[in-house]
């Protein structure tokens, strides 16, 4: 399409407004979008998400790609294609025989078309990436609630998410949230909990005298309680009967 513009270059001459001109930016435009797409995706930190997603990219060169996609080339194509639109629409309604020929005219309309279908698409991509990072900022809030020096001793800081493809997974049950973890009946230190069996099944590491553990409600499993709380942000079930933990809760408070 670039190559038959340019063939027929002088026969736009013509035309109240340079469509040609539009429409050869247009196409180097959209070349750009994909070219630094496919840039990002050999990226070694850009291969396992989705660039246009991820709004926490890692790396210079990641972080210029995805600057220069959200603040550059995707406001200048959309309003490009608005121009063009309103070149397009001067034409057809003006002077529609100043095209070369009718399959131009074609073209420039179809090209219209596919413009506005590109800016729907990252406007949907746009959309979907502020509801992810919304998504990664909440989960981030809900950690940094659990964090105290037990669990980080334990975990670390658990708070600081690199992007989206490190949301805790929720279960089929739900998570609870962390008011209603801190809600739950059964902390105490290890000397003083009842029916435990030495070592904590999801870490797998022996439970130490002294050390915080948490006695679920109904079942009566015995976790560290920074390794329960934890996995109750992603299901509110035991991890080993499938127990609701909610239910248990309210049963023992009746």
């Amino acid at each position: 399409m670039a190559f038959d513009i340019l063939a027929d270059w002088d026969g736009y001459t013509t035309c109240p407004k340079p469509v040609h001109k539009w429409m050869l930016s247009s196409y180097v435009l959209l070349a750009l979008l994909l070219a630094v797409d496919i840039a990002a995706k050999k990226t070694p930190s850009g291969g396992a998400t989705c660039f246009l997603l991820n709004a926490r990219p890692k790396g210079a060169a990641m972080k210029f790609m995805f600057s220069c996609t959200w603040l550059l080339l995707v406001p200048l194509f959309t309003a490009w294609s608005a121009l063009g639109t309103a070149w397009a629409w001067e034409v057809q309604t003006r002077a529609p025989h100043c095209l070369p020929s009718s399959t131009h005219l074609f073209l420039l309309i179809v090209w219209q078309v596919v413009s506005w279908a590109w800016v729907l698409f990252y406007s949907a991509m746009g959309f979907m990436s502020w509801r992810v990072e919304r998504r990664v900022r909440r989960a981030e809030q809900d950690l940094r609630e659990l964090e105290d020096p037990d669990l980080v001793a334990r975990w670390g800081h658990v708070g600081n998410l690199d992007g989206y493809s490190q949301l805790p997974a929720k279960m089929a049950s739900g998570g609870l949230t962390p008011a209603q973890i801190r809600g739950l009946p059964g902390v105490a230190t290890h000397s003083e909990s009842q029916g435990c069996s030495g070592e904590c099944p999801i870490c797998l590491t022996g439970v130490i005298a002294g050390e915080t553990v948490r006695k679920l409600p109904g079942c009566c499993h015995v976790f560290h309680r920074s390794c329960i709380d934890l996995w109750l942000l992603r299901s509110s079930e035991c991890p080993l009967c499938k127990q609701s933990v909610l239910m248990a809760g309210e049963d023992a408070r009746e």
